[in-house]
């Protein structure tokens, strides 16, 4: 694992490697989030692997100091899907075996209690915890996307159309929408609590990998395999694109606004 500071000054697009981190995890990382506990405001990274989801404490006057503090195992066949809240209080993994794992933690001690939802195979392979907190979204192989309450019961299905082409799941912050992407570059776009289509459009000309929603929920984000990243907004019926960005050498597969700074 790779930790990078902030872009230096007065080299644009550089970052300066803080520090390298061997043998992280035994198994390949599927992915990382920042978190800040909103009581002791201490920051934390998350890293979930194909073995393990690790929590490490980050030491604001030395950001090349990460203290593991707390190491979750449960999953048997690897995992293939994580989400996390803001606060890092709630944490859900989907198997590859398609077991959704979600872990309640306690910053403060570091305790957890664990949960484990069995929907069917290939069930659940996505996984969104909704900004509300109150139910998670899924996509299913059958064809369906599917919300899920907090017991792990279905509460509401969308018979979703090429839901086996789905590429990427975004919540919006305000909870107002859901951004589907697919194989295909059409990103969906759906009224989040009726769980319904408002529109779609072509947001690229091949797989879209990323998605995010700004913090005002009014932008969204997509990255693709050809490489660019596009910044749209979202209307009532339709998505109006301001800027693509290009450069990249290789595929989007993560795209992130800084909550600090909703500008980058």
């Amino acid at each position: 694992m790779t930790v990078l500071s902030e872009e230096v000054p007065d080299r644009r697009g550089c970052f300066l490697t803080l520090k390298r981190i061997p043998k992280v995890h035994g198994r390949a990382i599927i992915g990382v989030a920042y978190v800040q506990d909103p009581f002791s405001h201490e920051d934390y990274l998350i890293t979930c692997a194909q073995d393990s989801l690790k929590v490490w404490l980050v030491d604001k006057n030395d950001p090349e100091s990460l203290t593991e503090k707390l190491e979750i195992k449960g999953w048997r066949s690897g995992a293939q899907d994580f989400d996390v809240t803001p606060d890092g209080a709630m944490i859900a993994v989907v198997g590859i075996d398609s077991l959704m794992h979600v872990f309640n933690l306690s910053m403060s001690d570091f305790t957890y209690s664990a949960d484990i939802f069995n929907m069917g195979f290939m069930e659940q392979w996505y996984i969104r915890i909704s900004p509300c907190r109150t139910c998670y979204l899924t996509v299913s192989f059958s064809g369906f996307l599917s919300r899920l309450s907090l017991k792990g019961t279905t509460d509401d299905n969308l018979n979703f159309p090429g839901a086996r082409q789905v590429s990427s799941l975004s919540y919006s912050p305000d909870n107002k929408m859901i951004a589907v992407a697919n194989n295909e570059g059409i990103v969906t776009i759906l009224d989040a609590p009726k769980l319904e289509i408002r529109f779609f459009f072509e947001a690229h000309a091949i797989k879209v990998r990323a998605t995010c929603f700004s913090p005002s929920s009014d932008n969204l984000l997509t990255g693709s395999d050809d490489k660019i990243v596009k910044l749209y907004i979202i209307h009532i019926d339709k998505a109006q694109l301001v800027k693509s960005f290009c450069g990249h050498r290789s595929c989007i597969t993560a795209i992130r606004y800084n909550s600090q700074d909703p500008q980058m």
